[in-house]
């Protein structure tokens, strides 16, 4: 998501400014909707592994126990 958000903002004096700041706006949505879902995937799967994960990578910021009490009443099919 993060390359994306690069590459779109290359691309800001070819399209016009309403359209640009709303795909903007989609796209920090998704990264920021990426980041959580991939905290909470490598945190479920470390329960499992129990390894940690590599300092390399980006760590998560929470713990699984926040990410599993995540709601999301306005999401598309909960209603």
């Amino acid at each position: 998501m993060r390359w994306m958000q690069k590459t779109w903002e290359g691309l800001k004096n070819y399209i016009d400014k309403e359209r640009f700041e709303q795909v903007k706006m989609l796209l920090a949505i998704q990264e920021k909707e990426a980041v959580w879902w991939r905290n909470a995937c490598l945190l479920y799967f470390q329960t499992f592994s129990k390894m940690p994960i590599p300092a390399n990578y980006e760590q998560p910021d929470h713990t699984l126990e926040y990410y599993k009490a995540l709601r999301f009443p306005n999401a598309p099919g909960n209603g």
